[in-house]
């Protein structure tokens, strides 16, 4: 909406494109997902497996042989604690 009410601000963005000073990155991290540049994802899936393995480990801590939660509560941790992590920014 133009008016007069508000002041025009001005960009901080160079006019032209040749005075951006921007450089090439090998690994970017965005959202929690890693990438490289050249669209690899090994780095990130490797991240991701130590974390849903250390969720898997404290989960099965939390049972024992004769002791512990009951099966379904393991069940559930693993649905809602583990399988998230892995399928973080997945594809469907």
């Amino acid at each position: 909406m133009c008016t007069d009410r508000r002041p025009v601000h001005q960009t901080k963005f160079p006019a032209r494109p040749q005075e951006l000073n921007l450089w090439r990155q090998g690994v970017v991290e965005n959202l929690g997902l890693i990438l490289y540049s050249t669209l690899r994802w090994k780095l990130n899936v490797d991240l991701t497996i130590v974390k849903a393995t250390k969720a898997l480990m404290v989960c099965n801590r939390l049972a024992g042989i004769s002791w512990g939660c009951k099966p379904r509560i393991i069940r559930w941790k693993d649905t809602m604690v583990v399988r998230p992590i892995t399928t973080y920014g997945a594809v469907a």
